[in-house]
């Protein structure tokens, strides 16, 4: 479903752009971002081995605008997108094209967790600033990148970042149609 959410089309992608009617505020996007943050693979139903590390949820935080926009995607096939406005698009998993998308970014994000840092915390990136949380058996793992480095294709994260606006792109058609 879509709520005071925008998305449009920039240099053959497709990026977020943070709602402008100031509803619902930044109070929904910090309980929505920190739910997503803090779900375990027991709560998706997902029994993962104890001796490796597995990625099963990722979530991009991406400074747009004047805000962020938030795209969450699990293993299982879950997605959502969130702006800090309080808009967003909740719930997507239930598409077949958002569910195949969330599953390739979360696979490439576990091709990429040995490139990322294991983090206590998770800030909201800064203005031009991408942040990638891998959520992992073993903990939160930080990888970010600046934003033309990620659109031109000149970061190690480009292709989390790819795949991240897949998952946009899907939740998008689906609000659309």
């Amino acid at each position: 479903m879509k709520r005071n959410g925008l998305l449009d089309r920039r240099r053959g992608g497709t990026a977020p752009t943070a709602p402008t009617d100031g509803s619902q505020g930044e109070d929904v996007f910090e309980c929505l971002r920190g739910l997503a943050l803090g779900t375990t693979p027991e709560r998706l139903g997902l029994s993962l081995p104890a001796d490796e590390a597995v990625v099963y949820g990722v979530v991009m935080d991406w400074a747009v605008g004047n805000g962020v926009a938030t795209t969450v995607a699990f293993s299982t096939g879950d997605a959502s997108l969130y702006f800090s406005s309080g808009g967003g698009i909740i719930g997507g998993g239930g598409h077949e094209g958002v569910g195949v998308a969330a599953r390739r970014l979360v696979e490439e994000a576990q091709s990429c967790l040995g490139k990322a840092a294991k983090s206590d915390s998770t800030p909201l990136p800064g203005k031009g600033e991408v942040r990638f949380y891998l959520l992992a058996n073993t903990g939160v793992f930080l990888g970010e990148g600046r934003t033309a480095d990620l659109e031109g294709g000149l970061s190690e994260w480009s292709g989390v970042f790819d795949r991240a606006n897949g998952v946009i792109t899907e939740i998008r058609r689906t609000a659309e149609g």
